[in-house]
């Protein structure tokens, strides 16, 4: 069972949820500071989900694609919830069916998701990124949308 933690209630579990984000960034490497996760759960852009009985985090995010679907993105899943794939993967289909979602979506560093999970996580796409060099001349940007020139 995952139990909502409300914006009001956020500072009193936040020392240990962020333990657990800083453990996962040490082991794995930093994808989100914790500050960066608490700045998405204090505007409720995410949410943040505690599974009391086995001591794991859930941050997910109602993400509204172009097509007016929704996705349940789980931006960050840390602590012993890992071991037991079956049971919360039935708690997050509960979780994105109560948010209005149609899919479950993830990403993460770590190899081999498809194979552990028996095949629940499927690959379906890779984050690729590129660094902007911002030694370049900047160029002007007017706050005022202008039309396209034919």
């Amino acid at each position: 069972m995952l139990r909502f933690i409300p914006i009001p209630q956020l500072s009193a579990v936040w020392p240990a949820v962020r333990a657990h984000i800083q453990r996962a960034n040490d082991k794995l490497g930093e994808r989100n500071t914790p500050e960066e996760l608490y700045h998405a759960l204090r505007q409720g852009m995410a949410g943040l989900y505690l599974a009391e009985e086995d001591g794991g985090i859930f941050i997910c995010q109602k993400v509204v694609e172009l097509d007016g679907s929704a996705t349940c993105f789980i931006w960050l899943t840390v602590g012993p919830v890992l071991h037991n794939h079956d049971k919360w993967h039935r708690t997050l289909e509960s979780l994105a069916q109560q948010i209005g979602a149609v899919r479950l979506r993830m990403r993460s560093p770590r190899k081999g998701w498809e194979r552990a999970t028996n095949g629940y996580w499927k690959v379906a796409e890779m984050t690729y990124e590129h660094e902007l060099d911002i030694t370049h001349e900047r160029i002007e940007i007017h706050p005022v949308a202008r039309p396209l020139a034919a």
